[in-house]
């Protein structure tokens, strides 16, 4: 069974172990296989505008990294990594700014398709899911 395009959806999803990304994206669509109380095989398929992207997306990426770099359980090894792939004034701390200047984050969230036909590119965005039927007994 299929839905789509919504009409408005917003998403909220976990990033990091602590952060949280708010999403609305154009163009959604809603698909799985409804059965016995359960969805197999769910896909939410939509697109961000580089708005939101820049907005949204990219701070939220900055902040689950300072979140790892401030995590007594990260390792070591893992937080010089971040550093060196995103610290470029050597601060000890990941701006949206040297996020969004990052070219293998500039690469990755950079618009592949026209969902509105306004000549600017989004961000194809697809995600999977399951549901199951649970009762909760107190």
């Amino acid at each position: 069974m299929s839905f789509g395009p919504a009409v408005k959806m917003k998403l909220r999803l976990p990033l990091g172990t602590t952060g949280v990304l708010d999403i609305e994206p154009k163009a959604a669509h809603l698909k799985g296989t409804i059965a016995a109380g359960s969805i197999t095989g769910g896909v939410i398929a939509g697109a961000l505008s580089q708005g939101d992207v820049q907005s949204k997306v990219v701070p939220a990426v900055a902040k689950a990294l300072n979140d790892t770099l401030t995590d007594p359980s990260v390792d070591a090894s893992v937080k010089n990594a971040i550093k060196t792939l995103f610290d470029a004034n050597q601060d000890g701390q990941i701006s949206t700014q040297e996020v969004g200047d990052n070219t293998l984050i500039k690469t990755f969230l950079a618009g592949d398709v026209d969902v509105d036909n306004d000549g600017t590119k989004e961000l194809s965005l697809g995600l999977g899911f399951e549901v199951a039927r649970a009762v909760i007994k107190p």
